[in-house]
């Protein structure tokens, strides 16, 4: 029988955020050879966690929206009002979203969610647009925050082009 091939073991370094992986080479005639590499564990922790998810959350909107919301709203107070409307809608979709992950604890997000529930076409519709539309649109949207932002100071008392 042909054993030839390469062959992994794992060895978990405890509170560490890597992990050695033992790579066994079997030649030809059945001569075992050992090398090790070092490969990071694929785990998020608490604080990585709470770190993606606000800044996921926040991102570069939070820079962009208040101004647009107090000038088609005209006072202060209606546009707050409007921001706890609109963190009270954030709410119930993250509580659905944690409901959703603790019902299919399966990988994948979004795409297993409408996948388990709506089917395939669905889901497949959805990830083509969240690949082709959404992810795209809202990087150039952060870009250009990032931009605005960037060109402001070299631009006094007017927008920056």
């Amino acid at each position: 029988q042909n054993w030839e091939g390469i062959y992994c073991t794992r060895r978990l370094n405890p509170g560490r955020s890597a992990e050695m992986v033992d790579h066994v080479v079997v030649g030809h005639h059945g001569q075992l050879h050992y090398a090790e590499a070092l490969k990071m564990k694929q785990v998020i922790g608490l604080a990585g966690g709470i770190a993606m998810v606000s800044g996921t959350m926040i991102g570069s909107g939070i820079f962009m929206s208040p101004q647009f919301v107090l000038a088609c709203v005209g006072s202060p107070g209606a546009s707050l009002l409007i921001w706890a409307l609109s963190g009270a809608v954030a709410l119930f979709a993250v509580l659905s979203y944690t409901e959703l992950g603790t019902i299919l604890p399966e990988s994948g997000g979004k795409f297993i969610y409408i996948l388990k529930i709506y089917g395939s076409f669905p889901a497949f519709f959805a990830a083509v647009t969240f690949i082709l539309l959404v992810k795209p649109f809202s990087i150039a949207a952060m870009s250009i925050s990032i931009a605005e932002y960037a060109m402001a100071p070299f631009y006094f008392g007017c927008q920056p082009p």
